[in-house]
C-alpha cells in the first residue's frame, strides 16, 4: 500500500474520502507547516533573532511532528493509505 502525500494545493482532492477527524488533523498539520516557513524565514532574516522566536519555532515544529505520527497512526488503525505531508518541515 502506496502513501497518499499531500501539499496545500491538493490536499482536498487527496483526503476527501478518509474520515473527517483525519481531514482535520491534515488540515492542521498544513497550517503549521505554513506557520513554521514563515517563522523560519523571519527568523533567517532578523538581524538579531531572540530565543522566544526561536522557542516558538521549535514548538511548530515538535506539534507539527506529532500531528504527522497521530495521522499516521489512525490511517494504520483504519487500514487507509498513509497521509503523508509533503516536504515535511
Amino acid at each position: 500500500m502506496k502513501d497518499v502525500t499531500v501539499n496545500i494545493c491538493n490536499a482536498a482532492e487527496k483526503i476527501e474520502s478518509y474520515p473527517e477527524n483525519i481531514q482535520k488533523l491534515v488540515w492542521r498539520a498544513l497550517h503549521y507547516q505554513c506557520e513554521i516557513k514563515t517563522r523560519r524565514s523571519e527568523f533567517l532574516r532578523s538581524p538579531q533573532p531572540t530565543a522566544k522566536d526561536n522557542e516558538k519555532l521549535t514548538k511548530y515544529i515538535e506539534v507539527f511532528r506529532r500531528t504527522q505520527q497521530m495521522i499516521i497512526k489512525m490511517c494504520r488503525k483504519r487500514n487507509l493509505k498513509w497521509v503523508i505531508i509533503n516536504g515535511g518541515i
